[in-house]
């Protein structure tokens, strides 16, 4: 939402503008113009001539009553992110339960390298961009896609990123199904002539094989996943070195690159790899569009075939279509922005951001807030830091503790201590699901605490400072607001 005030400001607009409590995002749109304000105030909302909001809004909330009682246009948050994606010449979409904000800004981060024209849109601060937006001109768009309540399927992109798909957001998608087909039409979103970029190493890849043929599949994938041999972008030789890892990047089967990745944990490395294929996707077509080389044609329709020689790819008979040695000679030539910003990448908040030091104990705070997201930030913290490792975790809504309970329950085995904090509800109630000490209650790891104030949570962790390596402080929730972040 902030991003896109800073988009209307730059337009010349007039921006108002609340949230629950005063923070960071507010004082910078305060600063460039906004007039914003802690809580509500339903004047303000019927004195617009337009209003925005999320998906998280209920339909009693006080503003949105107001300015729609008046007759003040009201529109969703995806509906406005998609206007201003029009406003471009090309979109990046970035979708994935996964990932999205750190892929997001890589690709800004490389854009903004090679001097591309662009705008930005990300749902954490970037420090490469400096912070959760960008806007430098109009020829892409780079824009976060959220899948809550199918938000992303406003968006026409030109180049769709889908990073992986599992069950999240049992309050909007029933099963894993649901999850699946959403996804599935986000893909069938992308323009006639545009391009997907998926993980090869996703167990729905697959389903991909029905896009339309004019619609080019990049994939990635690192060696030794389950699609890892068929993925045109593949990770080999991994190193992990302090929780960070070093990769040489293969192209159609052939070496590229050798990548040392500033971001921690494997699962950075697919991020990446996707980072990199949207990149190339961009800087192939936009120099077709130029007159240069044609642009990269590529299908892997059928995931279970083998890659051909050099720059070709077998896919499923008259689906392929073959990349030419040239379009990737001229892909390596451009793309050492994007490699440069991922050795120098300056990271992304709440994305294993260390926020304190306390007696030489890092504080890092992450977003995790999924069970996958929290095993591989664990993992990545392990690998990272020497000693004992604690984490402090906050449940983020009723359903998703509920629908996920028994991976939770398994979700926190590589730590050594755990402390759960009251949970964040968000636009929930506790008859939505269960509650987080509904969670602590079932959790067998001993020596686990709940604790439910602000000021106890701070003093547990200057006390596990003192006699551990690490202190992870996990979740979507306000834990960002809290004096020791």
């Amino acid at each position: 939402m902030s991003a896109l005030a800073a988009f209307a400001l730059d337009s010349g607009k007039s921006v108002t503008g609340s949230d629950i409590r005063y923070n960071r995002l507010m004082d910078k749109l305060a600063k460039k113009g906004a007039e914003v304000y802690e809580g509500s105030d339903a004047a303000v909302a019927r004195a617009a001539d337009l209003v925005v909001y999320n998906s998280a809004i209920r339909p009693c909330d006080r503003e949105l009553r107001a300015a729609k009682g008046a007759g003040i246009p009201c529109v969703l948050r995806s509906r406005c992110l998609a206007a201003v994606a029009a406003e471009h010449k090309k979109c990046v979409a970035v979708g994935g339960i996964h990932g999205k904000s750190t892929t997001s800004a890589l690709i800004a981060a490389a854009f903004k390298r090679a001097g591309l024209k662009f705008g930005a849109n990300i749902g954490a601060e970037a420090a490469d961009i400096g912070g959760n937006y960008y806007n430098s001109g109009r020829d892409f768009f780079v824009a976060e896609a959220c899948e809550y309540k199918g938000n992303f399927l406003e968006l026409s992109p030109d180049v769709a990123v889908v990073l992986n798909v599992e069950m999240d957001h049992p309050d909007c998608y029933a099963d894993e199904i649901g999850v699946f087909d959403a996804f599935g039409r986000f893909a069938e979103r992308i323009k006639s002539g545009g391009t997907l970029v998926i993980n090869a190493d996703c167990r729905y890849a697959r389903v991909y094989a029905g896009l339309d043929k004019s619609v080019s599949v990049l994939t990635f994938g690192i060696d030794g996943g389950d699609g890892a041999e068929q993925a045109l972008y593949c990770a080999k030789n991994l190193v992990q070195t302090d929780g960070r890892y070093s990769f040489d990047l293969y192209v159609g089967g052939k070496f590229a690159a050798a990548i040392k990745n500033k971001l921690y944990g494997r699962h950075n490395v697919f991020n990446a790899l996707a980072a990199i294929a949207a990149f190339d996707a961009c800087v192939l077509s936009a120099a077709a569009e130029s007159g240069g080389r044609p642009p990269l044609r590529f299908r892997s329709c059928d995931l279970g075939a083998s890659a051909g020689e050099g720059c070709e790819y077998a896919a499923n008979g008259a689906n392929t279509q073959a990349c030419s040695l040239g379009a990737f000679a001229e892909a390596a030539r451009n793309r050492l922005p994007c490699i440069e910003s991922i050795e120098g990448f300056g990271g992304v908040g709440r994305r294993f951001e260390e926020r304190a030091r306390l007696d030489g104990c890092p504080v890092i705070i992450d977003y995790a807030h999924h069970p996958s997201e929290i095993r591989a930030v664990i993992a990545a913290a392990r690998q990272a830091f020497s000693g004992g490792l604690a984490v402090c975790f906050q449940p983020h809504t009723y359903s998703r503790t509920a629908r996920l309970f028994d991976e939770f329950l398994t979700a926190f085995d590589g730590a050594d201590g755990l402390v759960i904090f009251k949970e964040y509800p968000a636009r929930e109630t506790p008859a939505d699901g269960k509650s987080a000490f509904e969670l602590f209650c079932a959790l067998k790891k001993s020596g686990a605490v709940y604790i439910d104030g602000q000021k106890e949570l701070d003093l547990k962790i200057r006390e596990l400072s003192e006699s551990c390596g690490c202190v992870l402080l996990l979740g979507a929730g306000d834990m960002d607001f809290f004096d020791f972040c």
